[in-house]
């Protein structure tokens, strides 16, 4: 499990809004006093009380170095865009090769100049389909193309840039599956995706 600590958070510069939720969120020591600054705070905690993006940005601020896990983080939200995406266009491997890309940048497999050719190629294709008229079958090539960006700038960014890379891909992914339904249907796709999310979340925080 990942863990931060309100010290952590307000060093990353948390907003003041978040903080406040998460600290009311937080329970009283049995003498009733408040919670330490110093003591640890699951982020699983964090995405019960301030929700996904909140929890992937004090990605950033663990106990731990925690890039690992958002680049991971990022490729599994970006991998749950392409299927929606490849029925569509099966012949643009872009998104899948920026995807594979970061994972094997990870894992030491590629030079970081490989990485950046499979992500300018997907921020081309993303920038591609946003330029295009804005249909449902567009919009869904965009957020699939998008995330596996996303992905890529992850695996090759700070970690501060890595997390916010990982809210692009998580928003991308939702967008995907939304916009790949009936207009009427967006909702519950939508919201949806936002539970796989963070069934998937929870799973790489361990």
């Amino acid at each position: 499990m990942l863990y931060t600590t309100l010290k952590l958070l307000r060093k990353a510069n948390a907003c003041t809004e978040g903080m406040g939720t998460l600290t009311a969120s937080l329970p009283s020591t049995p003498s009733g006093s408040k919670w330490s600054e110093n003591k640890r705070i699951p982020l699983s905690h964090i995405l019960e009380s301030n929700g996904l993006n909140h929890a992937i940005w004090a990605m950033q601020a663990t106990t731990v170095n925690s890039k690992q896990e958002i680049a991971q983080l990022a490729i599994k939200f970006a991998s749950e865009s392409l299927s929606n995406f490849e029925k569509q266009f099966p012949k643009d491997e872009r998104p899948r090769q920026a995807i594979e890309a970061a994972s094997l940048f990870m894992q030491g497999k590629i030079t970081v100049e490989e990485l950046s050719a499979a992500r300018s190629a997907a921020w081309s294709a993303a920038w591609s389909a946003e330029s295009a008229a804005w249909s449902a079958e567009s919009a869904a090539r965009s957020a699939a193309r998008s995330a596996a960006r996303s992905a890529a700038e992850s695996a090759a960014w700070s970690a501060e840039s890595a997390a916010r890379s990982a809210e692009s891909a998580a928003r991308s992914a939702a967008r995907s599956a939304a916009r790949s339904a009936e207009s009427a249907a967006w909702s519950a796709a939508e919201s949806a995706a936002l539970k796989r999310q963070k069934d998937i979340f929870l799973s790489v925080i361990g």
